[in-house]
């Protein structure tokens, strides 16, 4: 169980507000094969615990062809990929993801300005 992995994506309604699918396990060593929708912004899964929690370079391979944010979520932490800046950043340490209460309003903005700065390069928009 420790090697499979988990996918949620994530959307944003035309009313701004973010939401999220979890995606049915696929019970694969250490990948999770999954049905694409264009309409995600954003993509969490779980990494192994034993190898390294950040994004791998198939996640960074997986954002830049979709043009979203790659979130990875282990109990080293969260880590995201931005194909924009090609740049992976921590976001919460070790299992600070499991807390409701470190998700403050800061994060949020600096999460959603993520998000939207990403999905309007990609569009060619500003």
């Amino acid at each position: 169980m420790a090697d499979q992995e988990g996918v949620v994506l994530i959307f944003r309604g035309t009313d701004g507000v973010y939401w999220a699918r979890s995606l049915n396990a696929t019970n694969e060593f250490r990948q999770c094969t999954f049905t694409w929708d264009p309409a995600a912004v954003a993509i969490v899964h779980t990494h192994p615990s034993r190898g390294d929690p950040r994004p791998s370079w198939g996640d960074e391979q997986l954002a830049q062809r979709k043009g979203v944010l790659v979130f990875t979520i282990t109990r080293y932490g969260m880590y995201v990929y931005d194909p924009v800046t090609r740049k992976t950043n921590i976001v919460l340490d070790n299992l600070d993801w499991l807390k409701p209460s470190k998700f403050t309003e800061e994060n949020y903005r600096k999460l959603i300005s993520g998000f939207l700065a990403v999905r309007h390069r990609a569009r060619g928009l500003r």
